[in-house]
């Protein structure tokens, strides 16, 4: 699309819409810029980037818009390869998904069999380290008693002997 095509379509979207006074065609050269401008409007009615409304008014469309916003109609259109290009590499990508998925249905269920293995090793590895502190704390527990237990034995015991001795020193 020419360039003058394209600043046409710009005015437009700026404007949002543009009304063409017919001229009266008085000389040649008038009649020339005329056939031009009618000429400009067509393709861009032709593409689609603009509406007739009726009494001259035209109105850029969505496409109209979505074009205006790029520096030129090429970039336009190599923006709509780029687009293309992606939404063909997405399908592939796609198939190609939807393919792995197909030959292998039972990979998932292999996953969670595996998963589920897994959890139940760490839980009983986690109970048997559970039951391994907790017999430690019993041991140490009793140890304490039986310490506890010898102390006040031997705490009598002395009891006993001081006495035995305060009682020799008092009775000689």
């Amino acid at each position: 699309m020419e360039q003058k095509i394209f600043d046409l379509l710009l005015e437009i979207s700026k404007n949002g819409n543009i009304k063409d006074i017919p001229s009266t065609r008085m000389n040649a050269e008038q009649r020339e810029l005329d056939t031009e401008k009618e000429r400009r409007f067509n393709v861009l009615i032709k593409h689609g980037l603009i509406s007739n409304n009726g009494n001259n008014i035209f109105i850029i469309t969505e496409y109209g818009y979505d074009v205006a916003q790029h520096k030129s109609w090429l970039d336009y259109l190599e923006y709509r390869k780029k687009i293309l290009l992606d939404k063909s590499k997405k399908e592939k990508y796609d198939l190609s998904i939807s393919w792995f998925q197909s030959k292998t249905g039972w990979l998932p269920y292999l996953l969670s069999i595996i998963s589920v293995g897994i959890a139940l090793w760490s839980l009983s590895i986690s109970n048997e380290k559970e039951e391994k502190d907790n017999s430690q704390l019993n041991n140490i527990s009793t140890q304490k008693q039986i310490e506890d237990k010898d102390s006040s034995t031997k705490n009598t015991l002395n009891e006993k002997v001081v006495d035995t001795v305060v009682f020799r020193l008092k009775n000689p």
